[in-house]
């Protein structure tokens, strides 16, 4: 993600030596491009697993690592709901457990899961995630997550289809009261299973290969002759 390691002195003459440059930050794109070196927008993937344990279930999980002061107070949004609220990983007041790079245990736990809850830590940047809205989406759970700038157009997930997307923390226990009412179920699951279709089909790692293969690199090709 971070911008001022992406287009250092050492880092942009390094890069001028590549045939292509990928990125899952696109505020560097303009950048690179002035500096004549070819780039793509490239995002993660989601690890398949296969064996998922049985896990608790919740109505709401989020899994990640508490190590800010905005993740500390969504905790206490979260669990002002007054709902079952599984928090996996470190630095969290009330933590359920602990799930880095354990993606079998994070998959049985967004099975088994309501709603699943992204935040966007850095705002100001443009199509970044983690792989958690990737890992959430493709287990088949309704993923709330915060605002990101340019995600549609770069990824083609659309708010309200694949997922529900919320802004500050107001705007959250909305949607949050709003999509666990029983009368919501069907529609929740009916997203869920859109984003879900949507990531498998064009978020895997396979779909990563073809995009570097069959796009990516041809048009770097294509570019130079």
């Amino acid at each position: 993600m971070w911008p001022d390691g992406l287009v250092s002195k050492n880092m942009l003459t390094v890069l001028k030596h590549f045939d292509l440059q990928l990125t899952v930050n696109a505020n560097v794109l303009e950048r690179y491009e002035q500096e004549g070196i070819p780039v793509a927008y490239w995002q993660i993937g989601f690890e398949p697993t296969d064996n998922v344990p049985d896990m608790p279930k919740h109505d709401i999980v989020f899994l990640a690592n508490a190590y800010s002061d905005s993740r500390l107070e969504l905790e206490q949004v979260l669990l002002a709901t007054g709902k079952d609220v599984g928090l996996y990983g470190s630095g969290w007041e009330h933590p359920a457990g602990q799930t880095l790079y354990d993606f079998r245990t994070g998959r049985g736990i967004y099975q088994n899961a309501k709603i699943a809850i992204g935040d966007n830590q850095y705002p100001e940047q443009r199509g970044f995630v983690s792989n958690r809205l990737f890992e959430a989406l493709a287990s088949g759970v309704l993923l709330l997550h915060q605002e990101i700038d340019g995600l549609e157009e770069l990824t083609g997930l659309e708010d309200g289809v694949h997922y529900v997307v919320w802004t500050d923390h107001d705007d959250l226990k909305k949607k949050l009261r709003y999509w666990l009412a029983k009368t919501r179920a069907d529609k929740r699951l009916a997203i869920a299973r859109e984003g879900m279709r949507f990531v498998h089909e064009r978020h895997s790692f396979d779909a990563r290969v073809r995009e570097l293969f069959m796009e990516l690199l041809p048009e770097v090709q294509r570019v130079r002759v």
